[in-house]
């Protein structure tokens, strides 16, 4: 019996031992965020994973820091993948007598079992209490930065302060950026809490829009939020008890006009800071071969950059492809065909946009790419096998058809009423016809060359570059250039490069376009 006395108690101890937590005890002191000087606040002391209970917490004599310790703690129990976390919560009542910085040493805590465990020494910096907060609620917004120039992003920040002394909640932002702005990318919300003066907690609601502007001029964000005085039901559910309104701060954000001075003749409103590089698959071809040439651009509003005009040879052939923008890279790609031999050199392409750090234009420029290009191969037509005669095509084969029948049936001629009914069939079917073919003839859309010239007399530039996008499908190469040209009128005009006076007699040669 002694003999399996030992293995059954070292079966029970594993099993019983790997049901018990074995991770160490874990202590954690959070203060709030921000700290005030002279509000009465509170922290809390975590005690992840204790081997006994807590007797007693000491708390160090610190100069500018009055505290106390509250009796009672509150303990919740996890278990994540089978793992059993028990932590207990005490609650930690401060004040900050000064506006300096305290440095709070280790915080001993001592348990039942004769053990003890210290916090990390950390240090508490207390801030000014927003005085704005009073009353059940506050709403502000902000941009950052508060001036820009067209296309530089910015950022619409609002703000929402509920006062937590009972249940107040907000369902949707009441609030949304000035209808001139442009969108730059989705909205984000964040969570946060914050006290007043007097120490009570305030949750706080954050959401954040990324804007820009096209045009300079002031544009304000104002508006009121809707918020509710709420109670819990049986479920632990928020229920809206009544409604109410809120005046929001407002916000102004200052767009500034580009300087004249320093602006490049190309410049189309793009803003940096921008990166361009340019790369080829291949550096050795054969004449009547090509090689992909790439070029990328990477920075801000790159959906503004046109592709680049790139000066080659007339032995040449560059044939552009599909342009590609994935977030903030923006790609144009070529087929570049050289028809001679030797090194080809592809030039620099560069790219002006406005530094609004340095508050200067510059220039963004890819490194020339050198192609060697060697002979092709030249390939003969070869005829194998033999070479047939022509021959005289068969005579075909005379089949003897029986004779007539001649006497036995007796031919009737066609009264006029058949007459008259086999011209009225012919003449009905006809009808039916030409009918149906007008009912299932293409429809025709409105005459898009026509539509582009009362865009142009309206003045309207998103109208003409609406028209000129439409125009596209039916342009050839030359006429293609054409609206180019015109699309980057359209661009310096929108960001004060020039004037679009001339557009009208640019555009003659795309007026005849169905």
């Amino acid at each position: 019996m002694s003999r399996l006395r030992s293995p059954l108690f070292a079966l029970l101890a594993l099993l019983f031992g790997s049901v018990l937590p074995t991770h160490a005890v874990e202590l954690r002191f959070d203060f709030p965020d921000p700290v005030f000087a002279g509000v009465v606040m509170s922290a809390s002391l975590v005690i992840t994973d204790a081997t006994s209970r807590v007797q007693r917490i000491d708390l160090p004599t610190v100069a500018g820091l009055e505290w106390e310790t509250r009796r009672g703690a509150s303990t919740q129990m996890t278990i994540v993948n089978g793992r059993r976390n028990q932590s207990e919560t005490h609650t930690i009542v401060f004040r900050l007598t000064g506006d300096i910085p305290v440095t709070i040493p280790a915080v001993t805590v001592h348990f039942a079992d004769k053990t003890t465990e210290s916090t990390t020494p950390r240090t508490v910096r207390p801030e000014q209490p927003n005085t704005n907060l009073t009353g059940e609620a506050y709403a502000e917004a902000t941009f950052e930065p508060s001036s820009i120039v067209p296309g530089e992003p910015a950022t619409l920040i609002y703000r929402l302060y509920l006062r937590q002394d009972r249940k107040r909640a907000v369902k949707e932002p009441t609030f949304a950026p000035p209808p001139e702005l442009l969108s730059l990318g989705d909205r984000s919300e964040a969570t946060s809490a914050t006290v007043d003066g007097e120490g009570t907690e305030w949750q706080v609601q954050t959401w954040r829009w990324p804007v820009t502007a096209a045009q300079p001029g002031d544009f304000t964000a104002v508006g009121q939020q809707k918020w509710f005085r709420c109670r819990e039901d049986l479920f632990r559910q928020l229920v809206a008890e009544s409604e109410h309104n809120v005046a929001i701060k407002p916000a102004k954000l200052s767009v500034l006009a580009l300087p004249e001075e320093g602006r490049p003749k190309d410049f189309l409103g793009l803003i940096g800071p921008l990166v361009a590089n340019a790369t080829i698959d291949r550096t050795r071809i054969a004449t009547g071969e090509g090689t992909i040439f790439t070029v990328t651009l990477t920075g801000l509003q790159i959906g503004l950059a046109h592709r680049p005009t790139i000066p080659l040879p007339t032995t040449v052939q560059a044939y552009p492809k599909d342009d590609t923008t994935v977030k903030d890279v923006r790609t144009f790609t070529w087929d570049i065909v050289p028809s001679t031999t030797g090194e080809l050199t592809i030039p620099a392409v560069a790219f002006p946009y406005f530094d609004p750090i340095n508050k200067n234009y510059q220039r963004t420029t890819t490194k020339p790419l050198t192609i060697e290009v060697i002979p092709g191969r030249q390939r003969a037509l070869v005829v194998s096998g033999a070479v047939e005669v022509d021959k005289p095509a068969p005579v075909a084969e005379i089949i003897a058809l029986p004779p007539p029948i001649r006497g036995k049936i007796m031919s009737q001629p066609a009264t006029g009423l058949s007459w008259i009914a086999m011209i009225a069939a012919i003449g009905l079917g006809g009808g039916i016809g030409l009918l149906q073919r007008w009912r299932d003839r293409p429809r025709r859309g409105p005459h898009r060359g026509r539509a582009l010239r009362s865009a142009i007399e309206s003045g309207k530039l998103d109208a003409i570059a609406a028209a000129i996008f439409a125009l596209r499908p039916e342009l050839n190469t030359e006429q293609r250039a054409i609206a180019d040209a015109i699309e980057q009128r359209i661009d310096q005009a929108r960001f004060g490069g020039g004037q679009t006076g001339e557009v009208a007699q640019m555009a003659r040669p795309l007026w005849d376009i169905a």
